[in-house]
């Protein structure tokens, strides 16, 4: 993974620097705001994307005088919070004799506050089209590689019973706290996913006013969407962590609960950028 890394690294810096010294583009810095979402398409999990933001930073070499190709640098955090449906979820755990057993996670209003802190990389073409002398309006299409640092979650729940089920000895353990089932109010836990790098679709189109000979302003409005997930989920897990010597003090995560459920970004919002160049 770390010499991916640096192989993405390395040739964007290749594509980045030809472009400078060709000095035939031009630069921009750029702030986007919207809703930005961690999408799982799951039936039992709801989520609500947060008002978010990112800032960014690129470079736009001018094939001709319509079409460009750009590249650049982005930060960006996501936001939300997500919901479970009160429930019972079995989880398939083995405790530590080695028996395996149904983890039963009984959950009255179980929810997570996450915080994805990621840096991205773009690689786009653009199509600019004047409108009068100073106007102009742009498209551009591509993609992104998303690049995430920490993905961390803070889980609460009104109450959680814990019970276990041992199908090898037909028995059911429901209020033994000292070997981790039973019923708990106000649990709270913090955690943090695995993350993997992701790929985006990306596109974005808006209005483009010239200040003077190489200054000007844009504003427009951006789309991303996710093509594969964020968070590496290798195998199913419990939501919440069993603990054999007393009640789940911690959380996996409700991403952790099926290794199917889907993590695909999706953000949308607004742009509003400065660029200078040719």
């Amino acid at each position: 993974m770390n010499k991916t890394f640096k192989n993405i690294g390395f040739a964007t810096f290749l594509i980045f620097s030809n472009m400078i010294f060709a000095q035939k583009g031009s630069f921009f810095v750029s702030v986007q705001a919207g809703t930005n979402k961690i999408e799982d398409k799951t039936s039992f999990i709801t989520d609500s994307g947060a008002f978010s933001g990112s800032l960014k930073a690129g470079y736009i070499y001018k094939l001709n005088n319509v079409f460009g190709i750009g590249t650049g640098v982005e930060y960006m955090q996501y936001k939300q919070n997500v919901t479970l449906e009160n429930d019972r979820y079995i989880s398939v755990l083995v405790d530590e004799t080695g028996s395996a057993f149904e983890f039963n996670q009984e959950t009255a209003g179980y929810s997570e506050s996450q915080t994805l802190n990621s840096f991205q990389i773009p690689l786009f073409i653009q199509y600019k089209k004047e409108l009068t002398e100073t106007n102009s309006f742009y498209f551009r299409i591509g993609g992104k590689l998303l690049i995430p640092s920490k993905f961390t979650i803070n889980s609460a729940a009104n109450s959680l019973t814990t019970t276990g089920y041992y199908p090898d000895f037909n028995l059911e353990v429901t209020d033994v706290p000292s070997r981790g089932f039973g019923t708990q109010s106000n649990f709270q836990a913090k955690n943090t996913y695995k993350t993997k790098v992701a790929y985006m679709a990306s596109t974005e189109l808006g209005f483009n006013f010239k200040l003077n000979a190489v200054n000007s302003i844009y504003v427009g409005m951006f789309l991303d969407y996710g093509l594969s997930n964020i968070v590496d989920n290798k195998e199913s897990n419990s939501i919440v962590t069993y603990n054999p010597s007393g009640l789940p003090n911690n959380a996996n995560g409700v991403y952790s609960f099926k290794n199917d459920i889907e993590t695909k970004p999706l953000n949308f919002g607004v742009t509003l950028g400065y660029s200078f160049g040719k």
